[in-house]
């Protein structure tokens, strides 16, 4: 997977999913995009759709 290929419009990728199985971990190949129609900020839409429970606040660096 290349990551150049993605849509203009996408500003966000998930490119591994890891999940419990059978008492260990297995390690997948993910490729989804993710574009502003999915929602105003990004990371609550990962979080929200992977099921992670994070809850993001806006912050510089």
């Amino acid at each position: 997977m290349a990551l150049d290929d993605c849509p203009p419009q996408a500003n966000a990728c998930a490119i591994v999913l890891i999940k419990r199985q059978k008492g260990g971990l297995v390690v997948g190949r993910e490729v989804r995009r993710f574009t502003p129609r999915d929602g105003p900020v990004v990371q609550d839409v990962i979080s929200r759709v992977y099921r992670l429970g994070m809850k993001w606040t806006p912050g510089r660096k």
